[in-house]
């Protein structure tokens, strides 16, 4: 999802089954995790890009794909993998 100052499609989502889902949000230049809310409302303006493949750190992740994550780093993969 691509978004700037805005919540809209990102609340949507998060109402739908989540289990076993990411959702990666490409609204600013840094990695963020998000541990609390956000003090300052967002926008309701509907602007923005959902299912659509962003650019993370030198590589793109696209609707479907399969991220794993630890204190070293993040791993992108189309297909799941046995861990």
């Amino acid at each position: 999802m691509k978004v700037f100052d805005n919540n809209v499609f990102a609340r949507e989502l998060l109402e739908t089954k989540g289990e076993g889902r990411v959702l990666v949000i490409n609204a600013c230049d840094i990695g963020v995790r998000a541990l609390a809310s956000h003090p300052v409302k967002p926008n309701k303006n509907r602007v923005g890009e959902v299912h659509t493949p962003i650019y993370i750190g030198g590589a793109f992740v696209r609707d479907g794909e399969w991220l794993y994550a630890d204190s070293d780093g993040i791993l992108v993969s189309k297909t799941e993998l046995s861990i």
